[in-house]
Formats: structure tokens, sequence, C-alpha cells
């Protein structure tokens, strides 16, 4: 791979961790890096504090201490950190069926999944294409939460396990709206119970205010790159899984009409409405 020079890095290391700065620079150097952040703390005190690179490869915007970056499937342990917080304060019972909160959810036999089941991916409602996805407005949380909860299980319930890559979410707000005592979202619930009182900048769902050069630039998979670095690394029956556009996993993680793919990601439909987070690297 060739090795790129004059990549702007900011930050500090304390005196022992000189090595972690050294490694933070090959990301770039060696490995072909963008645009990264980097934060290690130990007993509340910042010990690594690191950002470099670009936040748009094509522009080559600096990469500030500010900027904002898109996690992926990390939302899920925070949608389920709000679900369990709401919980812990006798909102919601995880023994429960999911329809004794959300009776529409009952329909097409799904009447008995408990939420416990819901959580743990096995509800069986993993697949895109019946969510109707016709254009990134359709993504609002709103709007697929009616779908899957008119939805017939592709698997029989609790004797299965499916990764519930784009849907675990949606499900989650629903239950976080029908329990809560204000009736929220998950965004607010997210926002005002957690973010806040912690001073973490960490959304579910990026606030219009944030202005886009706060944002980095997401590459999609349909970046020749990255297309090929992930194919490499996919077990084989997922691969094949993906090839086939029937299978559960290719329904499972690509709508038909690949509005949850590629470069979409950076759209600000799917940051504001979708189960996006957007977290501030420290």
């Amino acid at each position: 791979m060739r090795k790129r020079s004059n990549i702007p890095i900011h930050g500090f290391v304390a005196p022992g961790f000189e090595l972690v700065k050294e490694e933070f620079i090959k990301n770039f150097t060696n490995r072909g890096e963008v645009g990264a952040a980097f934060a290690v703390y130990i007993n509340n005190e910042p010990i690594v504090d690191l950002w470099g690179g670009y936040r748009d490869r094509k522009t080559c915007a600096i990469w500030e201490q500010n900027t904002l970056v898109q996690v992926f499937s990390a939302t899920k342990g925070f949608a389920a950190l709000a679900l369990s917080l709401a919980h812990s304060r006798g909102y919601i019972n995880y023994e429960k069926t999911v329809c004794t909160y959300w009776p529409e959810f009952a329909q097409n036999g799904k009447e008995k999944i408990t939420v416990r089941q819901l959580l743990a991916h096995q509800a069986g409602l993993s697949a895109l294409d019946r969510l109707k996805i016709d254009n990134l407005e359709d993504l609002d949380t709103s709007r697929l939460s009616q779908s899957l909860a008119a939805s017939k299980p592709d698997w029989e319930v609790g004797k299965f396990h499916g990764y519930h890559a784009w849907t675990i979410g949606t499900l989650i707000a629903e239950l976080i709206k029908r329990t809560d005592p204000k009736h929220r979202t998950l965004k607010d619930f997210f926002k005002e119970e957690i973010a806040e009182p912690l001073n973490a900048e960490f959304y579910i769902g990026l606030p219009a205010e944030i202005p886009e050069d706060s944002i980095t630039t997401i590459e999609g998979i349909n970046h020749p790159i990255q297309l090929l670095k992930g194919m490499t690394k996919l077990p084989p029956k997922m691969l094949l899984g993906f090839l086939n556009s029937k299978s559960l996993v290719a329904r499972s993680l690509v709508d038909p009409k690949k509005f949850v793919a590629n470069d979409n990601f950076n759209h600000r439909p799917i940051l504001l409405n979708f189960l996006q987070v957007t977290e501030l690297d420290k």
C-alpha cells in the first residue's frame, strides 16, 4: 500500500504512551486511513486524546477536535440501554409479551413474542423487503413500526436467532414510546435520560441544527476498495447469502431499492430520522 505523508495529526499523549501516538499515525501513513479520533481515560483522566486526517476524502476537509462521526451497529447497544433504563424504572417487563404494550404487534402470529425474545433478535422480523421503503423519508421509525407490526415472522419464534441489523432499533423505539409515561421517542428519551445527564454528545438521530461541516463523510460499500476489503472478510456462507437476493441474509441487510446502503448514510433524511447514531469523538 502506498504510504502517505503530511497527514495532519493533533492532540496529546501522556508520558509513557508515546507508542500509542506512533501507532495512530501509522493508520494514516501505512494503512490508508482517511480520518479518525482516539481517546483513552484512566481513572477519569485523559491519557490519550488524538485526532487527525480528513473528515472528507474528496475535499480534504480537516478532521477537527469536535468532528462528529457516525457509528453504526453501536446504536443497538445504546438503544438497548435506553430500554434497560425503562425496565429499571418499572415501565416495561422483559417477560411480558410485546403486544402487552403494543397491541398492534400481535398481528400475523406474533402475540406470544416476549420483550426478551425481541431484544434477543428472535422475533423473525429482520427482513427489509417487508417495510415498503420507497424514499429516504420512509425510514422514519414511526412509519417502519407500522410495517413491522403487520409483518409475519420469517421463522418460528424462540427456536432461532437472526440478526435484526436494521429493524431492532425501530422495534425498541416503539416500545420506549409506548411505555414511557411521557411517550417520548427513543431519540428524546435517550437524550434526556442518558446523554444529557452524562454530558455526552451522542445522538440517536442527528439534530437538525448541527451543520454539515461538523460531520464526517462516510464511504459506503459502493467504494471499490471498501467493497473488496469487506468481501474478503465475510464468512463464506454469509457471502453466498449476499449473492442470493432472495436469501434471508440479503433481505435483512439490504433493502430492495438500496436506500439503506452506500452513500445514503451521508444524507440528512437518514441522519435525522433513521436510527443512525452520531457521536462526538474526544
